[in-house]
């Protein structure tokens, strides 16, 4: 019945001939079942009604293929910014059709993306930040999107580069020769072995009174003030990242600096938006420590402890979702493919292969876990089950090891304490020192 109306009214539009000289008018239709009413409006947006002293000359069914006029960046754009989305400016309104067949491509690697419609809009956000001095390409082959009339979308490609990596101006005279490490957590010479009262939105542990990491030799900082490492290139170390937004937070938190919170945020930023679908963070460059061998695309729990314990105080300062959902998204990892066992226990570490494990990465890891806990409770749990497998787990480490890091343990340990509101952990501590497990 509906077609049948549908038909009669296109037929009287077609060849109707009242003989008034006002506005032609031109209906374009997809097709007829989907006409719902006998309203018009012409093409001025004017009205629901057409008088008598308006003309239809005819209607026409839609057969134009939707194609892209406009995008931002302009293709063969240089210098694009890498935080920036892509604009895709179409002659029709369009709906998504196809995709998995559109990709965006830089370095050989495809990237992550998302896409929002809003008319003859479609603004397509990159997962993750673009690399630095990098030529990307984006392809829609035929068919990605349609109109509202069901024809598929003309082919188009996007060509542009991204802006050379612009060095900190009190970074460019650091010295180039240096040990590259993986965590930046130096002495500073100060006692961070002190009684600690931990919580979720303070300082992190002793964050403030180690070395300050921009003072450390041989990191550059680019223009939006997120470290980099010379691994045979400057590459970011999420992990890196999470210590310098921590450290920033815990002086913010001292000093009540707008200038520390900013840069806590941007690492928290940087964060959020490096995360993939796995809630990993994944180092992007080789990595050789003693009998260490990592290659590329390698991954840490180290990584994520701290970087969970940054976009939870993030949250907590900020009360932005974004943070939160990132944070839980990490901890999925530290519940499969990077817990691993020693004798039976669950164990969290630095490095995923099994050389040796370290207890203070397992602490912080620890920590990361009593962060979220208040969000997920099998956090929680796994909190509380990391607790008592350290009873059983702290006579094994015993040993000497250099000063620092048997403050670092210490501290580690009477910020446990203040979570746990214990004391029988502390009978450990006059004479607790701690080496790794070869």
């Amino acid at each position: 019945m509906k077609r049948a109306l549908a038909l009669i009214l296109l037929m009287i539009l077609a060849f109707n001939t009242i003989a008034y000289a006002g506005r032609e008018y031109i209906l374009k239709y997809a097709y007829p079942e989907n006409v719902k009413t006998i309203s018009i409006y012409d093409l001025l947006g004017n009205g629901s009604k057409i008088s008598k002293n308006k003309k239809v000359l005819y209607a026409k069914k839609d057969t134009v293929a939707p194609y892209v006029v406009s995008s931002n960046p302009k293709n063969g754009l240089q210098n694009v910014k890498v935080g920036s989305s892509i604009t895709l400016n179409f002659n029709e309104g369009v709906k998504l059709n196809n995709l998995k067949s559109i990709s965006l491509i830089g370095n050989g690697k495809r990237v992550g993306f998302s896409i929002k419609l809003s008319g003859n809009k479609a603004t397509i956000r990159p997962n993750t930040l673009l690399s630095y001095g990098t030529n990307y390409v984006l392809s829609l082959p035929n068919g990605s999107f349609k109109d509202f009339a069901g024809n598929s979308s003309k082919a188009f490609v996007l060509r542009f580069r991204t802006e050379e990596i612009k060095l900190a101006e009190n970074d460019k005279n650091n010295a180039s020769n240096f040990t590259s490490y993986f965590s930046y957590i130096f002495d500073d010479g100060k006692n961070i072995v002190k009684n600690y009262l931990y919580k979720t939105n303070g300082e992190y542990l002793f964050f403030a009174d180690i070395k300050n990491i921009s003072r450390v030799s041989g990191i550059k900082f680019d223009e939006n003030n997120i470290p980099m490492v010379n691994y045979s290139g400057y590459k970011y170390n999420p992990l890196l990242i999470a210590e310098w937004g921590l450290q920033n937070y815990s002086y913010y938190k001292r000093s009540q600096n707008g200038e520390y919170l900013k840069r806590a945020k941007d690492a928290a930023d940087f964060l959020v938006y490096n995360i993939n679908d796995s809630g990993l963070w994944i180092n992007d460059f080789d990595y050789k420590e003693s009998n260490i061998s990592m290659k590329r695309g390698w991954s840490s729990s180290l990584t994520q402890g701290l970087g969970i314990s940054l976009l939870v105080r993030m949250y907590n300062e900020t009360l932005d979702e974004k943070y939160l959902n990132a944070a839980k998204l990490a901890l999925a990892p530290l519940r499969g493919e990077l817990k691993d066992s020693l004798n039976g226990f669950p164990m969290f570490d630095m490095f995923s292969v099994r050389t040796k494990y370290t207890f203070s990465s397992f602490m912080f890891v620890l920590f990361g876990l009593y962060d979220i806990s208040g969000y997920d409770d099998s956090a929680k749990e796994m909190f509380y089950e990391g607790v008592e497998i350290l009873r059983y787990l702290m006579p094994k480490f015993y040993g000497t090891t250099d000063k620092f890091y048997k403050s670092i343990h210490d501290a580690q340990i009477r910020a446990l304490c203040s979570i746990l509101n214990v004391d029988s952990i502390d009978e450990y501590l006059d004479d607790f020192e701690v080496i790794d497990i070869e």
